[in-house]
């Protein structure tokens, strides 16, 4: 079963697509899967 983290409120910053905000990431395994606000959050470790 794949392991899912979810950093709320995380800084993302992306110099070559002039990407600086604070939003939400999904890890799954350790490797980024999604980017935005997330609402659900079951089955997750959540990390805020």
């Amino acid at each position: 079963m794949p392991t899912k983290t979810i950093i709320q409120n995380g800084r993302v910053i992306d110099p070559q697509n002039n990407v600086d905000t604070v939003t939400d990431l999904v890890l799954v395994d350790g490797k980024v899967a999604s980017i935005g606000k997330v609402d659900d959050t079951t089955d997750a470790t959540v990390i805020d």
